[in-house]
């Protein structure tokens, strides 16, 4: 997934960054959930599991 810039002529590598109603979920050390741009659901090492509802639903009522 890389991404060619015509401004500059290289080529950058990308990233997969998760959001959850226009906000970023985080992960359990509170930092936003980020995955290189190789990474693939269903493959090894991609943990793609969103937290539990119940915490969900308590960060957004607060």
């Amino acid at each position: 997934m890389d991404r060619y810039d015509r401004k500059t002529g290289k080529v950058s590598s990308g990233s997969w960054n998760v959001y959850l109603n226009g906000k970023p979920v985080l992960d359990k050390n509170g930092k936003p959930l980020k995955y290189s741009a190789t990474a693939q659901p269903g493959t090894k090492g991609f943990d793609y599991k969103l937290p539990n509802s119940d915490s969900t639903n308590e960060n957004n009522n607060k």
